[in-house]
């Protein structure tokens, strides 16, 4: 017995629209996910700076702000001897920088 032909067509209605179905929902899903990612990057880089900008308006301090402050002196600023307490080449430290002669 041959199936009818209206019986086939509902079977291949149904296998197409089971893909396309598929294909919408995962297509919808990747974009929700995209769009989720987008925001967790956001918030990620910019929540931190926000709250830290809310505490040094109400007149706190930040961990970066007072690193920043007692970091590292410039090599302008820096001790000008070497590592066997020689002075280094061209240091001015301690003597007087007028010309002799």
């Amino acid at each position: 017995m041959q199936i009818n032909n209206f019986k086939r067509l509902q079977e291949e209605e149904e296998r197409i629209y089971q893909e396309r179905h598929e294909r919408n929902v995962r297509s919808n899903l990747l974009h929700s996910l995209g769009v989720m990612r987008f925001v967790g990057q956001v918030v990620d880089m910019y929540l931190p700076k926000i709250f830290e900008l809310f505490v040094m308006a109400l007149g706190g301090k930040s961990e970066e702000h007072q690193t920043a402050r007692t970091g590292s002196t410039p090599p302008s600023q820096a001790a000008s001897t070497t590592t066997n307490g020689k002075r280094a080449p061209g240091s001015t430290a301690g003597e007087d920088i007028a010309r002799k002669g």
